[in-house]
This record gives C-alpha cells, sequence and structure tokens, in this order.
C-alpha cells in the first residue's frame, strides 16, 4: 500500500489518509477503517474513477451542509453552528485535496471542458479548457490575450480578446471542486458577474445552489413554486414561509401549500438574490444564489 496523501481532521488527533492499494485499486479512510479485518467500507474504495465519484459526492454533501450551517450561524451566532462549520469545512477541504490529488494533471477526469476556436497568427486553432499548461504554453509563446472567433462555454466572454492562461486555470480549478458540470453551468448563467468573478465566488464557496431536476409534465406545481418550496425545504427559508416552515418541522403542510401566495412568495426569493435557470442540455432546472 502506498500512502498518496494524509491530512489531520483539525479536531481531535484523527486523521484521514488517501492511499494506492495495488492494482488499480485506491481507497480512503481513517486509520482505523484500513486496519479493519473487514477492510475498508465498499464506498470509499475501488477504481481510480469510482474513488474520484465517491469523494465528490461526498463533498457536495458537505457542501449542503455547510450552507445550512452558515444560514443558522448567521440566524443566532452561536458557538455550536460555529464548530460545526469549522469541522464540515476541514472535512470538505480533505475531500477535495483528496481528488486533485488523484486527478493530478488528467485533464480528462474533468468534469467540465469547454471547446473553444482561437485565431493565433492568421490561423484558426480549435482547443479545448482545461487542458495541460504546457500544451497550452506551447501553443501561444509569450502571448497573453488572444482572439476567441467561436465559444461553446457557460463562462461569459465580454470581450473577443481574452486571457486564455486565465480561463483555463479558472476551469482547472472549479474542476478540482468537485463540482458537476450542471453545477458549473447553471451557476455561471444564474451570474450577473463576469467570467472571472464568477469563477473567484464559485471558487471560495460563496454560492447556494439546489438542484429542481427535470422538467416533466408530470408536475402538479408550476416551476416557480417548486424553486420556492425547495429553497425553503432546504433550509434557506424566506420571511414568507419561516414560520410555517420551522412550526412544522421542517415541512410545509399540504393543506396549506395550496392557500400560499406563491407570487409573492417568489418575488421574496427574487429579492434575496435567488434566480431559477435551466440547463438546456439536461432539461435539468437550478435555483441558484451567488
Amino acid at each position: 500500500m502506498k500512502i498518496l496523501k494524509e491530512m489531520e481532521t483539525g479536531y481531535g488527533t484523527g486523521k484521514w489518509i488517501l492511499a494506492d492499494m495495488g492494482d488499480e485499486f485506491y481507497g480512503y479512510g481513517t486509520p482505523t477503517d484500513f486496519k479493519s479485518i473487514y477492510g475498508l467500507p465498499v464506498n470509499q474504495c475501488g477504481s481510480r474513477a469510482e474513488v474520484i465519484e465517491s469523494l465528490s459526492s461526498r463533498a457536495s454533501c458537505c457542501k449542503k451542509a455547510l450552507s445550512k450551517y452558515q444560514m443558522e450561524f448567521k440566524k443566532s451566532f452561536s458557538e455550536g453552528w460555529k464548530q460545526l462549520m469549522l469541522i464540515e469545512e476541514k472535512e470538505l477541504e480533505i475531500l477535495l485535496t483528496f481528488v486533485r490529488t488523484l486527478r493530478g494533471n488528467e485533464t480528462e477526469a474533468a468534469s467540465v471542458r469547454e471547446s473553444l476556436t482561437i485565431k493565433l497568427n492568421g490561423r484558426m486553432y480549435k482547443i479545448c479548457v482545461p487542458t495541460d499548461e504546457s500544451q497550452l504554453n506551447k501553443l501561444l509563446g509569450d502571448q497573453r490575450s488572444v482572439f476567441v472567433a467561436d465559444w461553446e462555454g457557460p463562462y461569459p466572454i465580454l470581450d473577443n480578446y481574452v486571457d486564455i492562461r486565465k480561463i483555463n486555470q479558472d476551469f482547472r480549478e472549479i474542476n478540482a471542486q468537485g463540482l458537476e458540470e450542471g453545477e458549473v453551468r447553471a451557476l455561471f448563467q444564474a451570474s450577473d458577474l463576469s467570467g472571472e468573478e464568477t469563477a473567484e465566488k464559485i471558487l471560495k464557496g460563496e454560492y447556494f445552489l439546489l438542484e429542481l431536476g427535470a422538467d416533466t409534465d408530470s408536475w402538479t406545481m408550476g416551476l416557480k413554486q417548486k424553486a420556492a418550496l425547495a429553497i425553503c425545504s432546504s433550509y434557506q427559508a424566506i420571511p414568507a414561509l419561516a414560520e410555517a416552515f420551522e412550526a412544522n418541522g421542517g415541512e410545509i403542510p399540504d393543506e396549506l401549500i395550496g392557500y400560499i401566495d406563491w407570487d409573492r412568495v417568489w418575488r421574496e426569493c427574487v429579492l434575496a438574490g435567488w434566480k431559477l435557470v435551466r440547463d438546456n442540455r439536461t432539461g435539468t432546472y437550478w435555483v441558484c444564489n451567488l
């Protein structure tokens, strides 16, 4: 067994280990997990791709929990919520570090890759970002800004002359966060900021993101009503529903849903910074707040 990464949890004396078990088999967990006579839990070991998927899925759960703790902390400034935030932040750091370690420079493992056509020295080149930095440097030489003739990605390009190296680095760092393609596209689509500013907020974790699912005719509620209900059900309660939500143990009684002024509720959501966006590639709707 070869230890690839070892990180302290920051609380107690615990630590997590990422290891290459040999024969293209990887695993992660605590020292106790590795010493167990039963072996590692099945969801913490497997091929490189399987372990990356496990780590990324766990990281997504951490982000959702962290969003909840942050909202609760803003309400009460309780030391208990602060401690939970610190624990969740450290676990998220470990998970994302393990993802980056396993991915290394493998751009094929990137969750988001976008193609663009650039004009360089009178010739057209089609490249993908993120890509290996050495290949990009070889193509660009000393040039910083290049002319983009065609761009299919979600990252807003406001001027045809852009710093491709910066865009490439942004996408490499965003992919290292363990976000899925639909999540990244939704965040960029919902943002009113520049591509660089949006990438900075994503990398700092300064966003909330909720998936509503595919658009189907079987839904009995409108999209705005579905979005508002999702926001409230995810502990991002807004004033119009806060009392009903909290008084009923985190759920809105079915008998009350039909009597709620959903237009008013959605207006409050919008004022609070929420936006409803659709991923045209998958037909999935998201509500985002950056």
